[in-house]
C-alpha cells in the first residue's frame, strides 16, 4: 500500500506542476490475482481495475508469456507489407532499404518490449529474406541470365 500512495503523491504533484490532470475515467489499474488489498488500491488510486491481456500502442500487454498467437498483429503487418511490395517493379536495393525503413522499426519497436517467440521470429525473417532476394511466394522468382538481358 506503501508504493500506491507513493504513486498518488507523484501523481498529484504531477498535476500541481504541470497542470495535467489523470482521466480517472479513461485510467485503468492493473492487477495479478495475487495482490492483496485489491479493493483499496483501486478506492485509493479511484480508477476502475482493467482485465488482462490487453493491447497498449500496439503491443500485447499480459501477466503470461508472449504466445506466437499473441504475434499474429505484427506477423500480419509483415505478410501485409510486403505482400503488397511484391507486385511492384522494385530494385533489389530497394527491397533493402524498404525493409530497413518499414520492416525493422517494427519488429525493434516489439522487441524493444519482450522477446519474441522463436517461430515468429523464423516467420519474419524468411519472410523478408524472400522479399529481399525476390521469391514470391515460395517460388523462386525467375531471373534472365545477363547475357540473354543484354542481346534482347
Amino acid at each position: 500500500m506503501a508504493s500506491i500512495l507513493t504513486v498518488k503523491r507523484f501523481l498529484i504533484q504531477f498535476e500541481k506542476t504541470l497542470g495535467l490532470a489523470i482521466n480517472k475515467d479513461k485510467s485503468e489499474v492493473f492487477l495479478t490475482k495475487s495482490v492483496r488489498r485489491r479493493d483499496a488500491i483501486v478506492r485509493s488510486l479511484g480508477c476502475k481495475v482493467g482485465k488482462l491481456p490487453f493491447t497498449y500502442l500496439g503491443l500485447p500487454i499480459s501477466d503470461k508469456l508472449l504466445r506466437r498467437v499473441d504475434c499474429l498483429s505484427l506477423v500480419d503487418i509483415v505478410i501485409d507489407v510486403t505482400s503488397r511490395w511484391n507486385g511492384m517493379n522494385i530494385s533489389m536495393d530497394g527491397r533493402v532499404e524498404l525493409s530497413r525503413a518499414m520492416i525493422i522499426p517494427m519488429v525493434q519497436y516489439w522487441t524493444s518490449v519482450f522477446s519474441l517467440p522463436t517461430a515468429v521470429s523464423n516467420l519474419i525473417e524468411r519472410r523478408m529474406r524472400n522479399f529481399v532476394w525476390g521469391h514470391l511466394e515460395n517460388r523462386k522468382k525467375l531471373w534472365a541470365p545477363m547475357e540473354e538481358s543484354y542481346n534482347a
